[in-house]
């Protein structure tokens, strides 16, 4: 049997906005001078806009062989983790000739089966039809007719050479692009379980009524596998299935992709000089937002139908969900913007304000979902969130600490909107760790720097804990420019880069980035980067203000995933928290635990580290930590009897507090542990580290 998965070829004209050099990222006066050829707010090329139909078109589609085939429940469950997506690709009209060679690049995985393009570009089209071969044909915008999905389904079943029979049922076509993203991941699910479509809901409470049916069908899925497993007869599975699905309704845990459109006001002030306000439609609940009527969108429904496919895309190749929100509400960016400013600027003094700010934001970033949504949220297994707010910050009803102690999460921004669908549409394979990684930890901060003394101390200390490590080899190296940080880079070839930088704000260009010796680096010189990039440095991905930084920059270079930070962090606390982060690699490379990638490890070296962040606030407390209690120092006793089984992730900080206090008790400083705790207090710096792009892809101690 071929088990190529389609690849969907979707050609656009982009003469009109050709550049003549590449710019990885440009001024506020390019911006200005490029506004009639971009939507606003959030910078779609208007090039892209004719795609629009025919991407949507593709999502009803199949995305992979397993769509063809019938299959048992717990092969379904499996792709919950085989993150097996659409492959489409955007072709520029510009690049029609070297397009069979882009097109073969992917020969090992997919075969080209359809062509889309507008209709002026038929005939460019049916000549790469002919040039690929293998039965391919196109489609122009004018032919796209949801009717014929079910004839597509049969020719690409057909042309790909399945020895299967036919899987023949009606694939319903989602028209509203408001709801299609909770409607269409469900009804991809439906098919394969070989039930009736859902047809498009009326009203709210239709839509509430749908999320619940979403989930019940994922529960039904499950306790279906469950049988599978177990190998029951038909009478057996009838006699057990109702105390499965109440085990899994319980249990149930799914990938989930949260939309957040939105960007602050402070970053359209700085493009529109005479006062512009931007008025958006609202993302969900538009049922004006159509398929059938994208040729009359505004901007605001270009850029909602866009980010509803981007986020769309990924649940259904996660066999996930969607949930999204309106428009992210300046108030919630000026929030952010304060504590971003606030924590620049504070004191140990302030610092103890830090908690009261983040619930003030956490709760009002929490008002953006509904209860059904905040079930949802509750099951969710890993979280893609499509914004450029940092929502992992919301604290849900009943929670005590931000959703990102809940789940891991991965940020991917929508600003620019265009090179938000190319990341999404990119699909990068997984990397497997399973052999000796390579760590360059590359020093930029000057030796004559009290900061740079202290960071030369701890990097080389942490160098020679793994100089004989079977998984890690850690290679310390300095730079005083980001010519010599290239060089370094084609060098060693690491798995891992750490820069250990000081950041910098360049209010001019609104840009966040590193400093390098005398240079001003936002990643573009650096060359090509190594799957994971941790930046140590301070506000190096600030979102309060819209600017455009070096951790996002990064994902342009190669990077599959960047750490970076939304404040400034001590280095004496960050390298406490990437020390414990080598740890868990190195155990989990090492088949130690039950985590198998990268962005598993990250949040549970994150959640993990509350105690630190209380722990090593002051220096009264920090050496509280260490007096010996039962034979051990009080953070070992925590980390090793005391709070095992009593840490709840929803209630992280809460719950490390009422351990130690416990132990104060015991050994007569609780007086003195809530001083501490009350002045200076303490900030929970972990929380504002932010993991951006593909860590899930990353992979180690993997089974297939």
């Amino acid at each position: 049997m071929n088990k190529k998965n389609p690849m969907y070829v979707v050609l656009f004209d982009d003469f009109k906005n050709k550049r003549d050099v590449y710019m990885p990222y440009i001024s506020r006066e390019e911006v200005r001078e490029s506004i009639s050829s971009i939507t606003v707010p959030h910078g779609l090329s208007k090039e892209l806009v004719s795609c629009i139909k025919s991407i949507w078109y593709c999502l009803h589609l199949p995305a992979s062989f397993f769509d063809l085939i019938d299959l048992q429940a717990r092969h379904i469950i499996s792709f919950k983790e085989a993150n097996i997506a659409h492959q489409i690709i955007l072709m520029p009209l510009t690049l029609i000739a070297e397009a069979n060679k882009i097109i073969k690049f992917y020969d090992s995985e997919f075969v080209p089966v359809t062509i889309f393009c507008p209709d002026y570009l038929v005939d460019s089209a049916k000549k790469l039809a002919e040039e690929i071969g293998n039965g391919v044909f196109v489609i122009q915008n004018s032919e796209l007719n949801p009717g014929k999905i079910t004839d597509i389904w049969k020719e690409i079943h057909k042309n790909m050479n399945y020895e299967s029979d036919f899987l023949d049922m009606n694939f319903g076509f989602i028209n509203r692009l408001d709801i299609a993203p909770i409607l269409l991941t469900n009804n991809i699910l439906r098919r394969r379980l070989k039930q009736d479509m859902l047809v498009e809901p009326n009203g709210i409470e239709e839509i509430k009524n749908l999320k619940n049916i979403v989930i019940d069908n994922h529960i039904a899925v499950a306790a279906i596998a469950r049988c599978e497993d177990a190998e029951m007869s038909v009478v057996e599975a009838e006699e057990a299935i109702g105390e499965f699905i109440e085990h899994e309704s319980r249990s149930l845990k799914l990938p989930l992709s949260i939309v957040a459109p939105g960007v602050p006001s402070l970053y359209i002030d700085s493009i529109y000089e005479d006062g512009t306000v931007l008025t958006r439609s609202n993302l969900f609940l538009d049922p004006l937002l159509t398929w059938n009527d994208v040729e009359k969108f505004d901007d605001s429904k270009i850029e909602n139908a866009i980010i509803n496919f981007i986020a769309t895309h990924r649940a259904i190749a996660r066999n996930g969900t969607v949930i999204s929100t309106m428009d992210i509400p300046n108030t919630l960016f000026k929030k952010l913007n304060n504590i971003e400013k606030q924590y620049l600027d504070s004191s140990l003094t302030k610092r103890r304000h830090v908690w009261r700010w983040i619930n003030d934001m956490g709760n009002s970033a929490a008002s953006l979902f509904d209860e059904e949504s905040v079930d949802t949220l509750k099951r969710a297994s890993f979280v893609n969130i499509f914004s450029n707010f940092p929502l992992g910050l919301a604290i849900l009803p009943g929670d005590t600490s931000p959703y990102c102690c809940r789940v891991p999460i991965a940020y991917r921004p929508i600003l620019p909107l265009t090179r938000a669908l190319q990341v999404e549409l990119l699909n990068p394979p997984y990397i497997e760790w399973s052999e000796t990684i390579s760590i360059l930890i590359v020093e930029c901060i000057s030796e004559s720097d009290r900061i740079g003394k202290l960071s030369r101390s701890i990097w080389k200390h942490i160098a020679k804990e793994y100089a004989n490590n079977a998984n890690i080899k850690i290679i310390y190296v300095e730079a005083e420019s980001s010519s010599d940080v290239a060089s370094l880079l084609s060098e060693y070839d690491p798995n891992v880069l750490i820069i250990s930088a000081h950041g910098h704000y360049a209010q001019e260009s609104n840009s966040a980035g590193i400093m390098i010796g005398k240079d001003f680096c936002m990643g573009d010189d650096l060359g090509d980067m190594p799957p994971l990039v941790i930046l140590s440095a301070c506000n190096v991905a600030p979102r309060g203000i819209g600017a455009v930084n070096i951790a996002d920059l990064l994902m342009r270079q190669g990077a599959l995933a960047v750490i970076g930070t939304l404040v400034p962090v001590d280095i004496r606390h960050n390298a406490i928290l990437i020390n414990r982060l080598f740890v868990y690699i190195n155990e989990t490379m090492s088949g130690k635990n039950s985590m198998k990638n990268f962005a598993e490890i990250w949040h549970h070296v994150t959640t993990s580290n509350a105690v630190n962040d209380i722990l090593f606030s002051s220096t009264g407390i920090s050496q509280w930590a260490s007096m010996k209690h039962e034979g051990k120092s009080i953070l070992e006793l925590f980390t090793q009897e005391r709070s095992v089984g009593r840490l709840r992730n929803a209630h992280i900080y809460n719950d490390t507090i009422t351990v130690l206090k416990e132990i104060a008790v015991e050994n007569k400083t609780l007086d003195k542990v809530n001083a501490w705790l009350s002045r200076p207090g303490y900030a929970p710096e972990t929380l504002f580290y932010i993991m951006i792009g593909w860590p899930e892809k990353i992979t180690m101690n993997f089974i297939n």
